[in-house]
């Protein structure tokens, strides 16, 4: 974890990640998003919902070039009126790619 906010320090320091565990690590692996809103959440990636405080979240790979080199993960507490839709997943893989851009240039 390379930023965060509202996560302990004790977590960012230790959390690893292996790629294709975890839903950050399947999105890493496979290059895709995901958007966790509580319905229609593939098989596959419930068991790795282990958060029930967090009601809606979106999980974006960063590429440069093709490569991953990075996952974003932004959640909404059940105490937050907000709730992520496709239109918002869509925006932030477009905003993703200019920061990959960016980043790359």
């Amino acid at each position: 974890i390379k930023a965060s906010k509202g996560i302990p320090d004790e977590i960012v320091k230790n959390t690893r990640v292996k790629l294709g565990s975890s839903i950050s690590g399947i999105a890493a692996k496979e290059g895709r998003s995901f958007l966790l809103d509580g319905s229609g959440v593939e098989n596959r990636l419930k068991p790795y919902l282990q958060r029930p405080q967090i009601s809606s979240a979106m999980v974006i790979p960063l590429k440069i070039e093709d490569k991953v080199v990075g996952v974003l993960n932004i959640g909404a507490l059940n105490t937050s009126t907000v709730r992520f839709f496709p239109h918002n997943l869509k925006l932030m893989n477009r905003l993703l790619d200019l920061a990959a851009l960016a980043i790359h240039s």
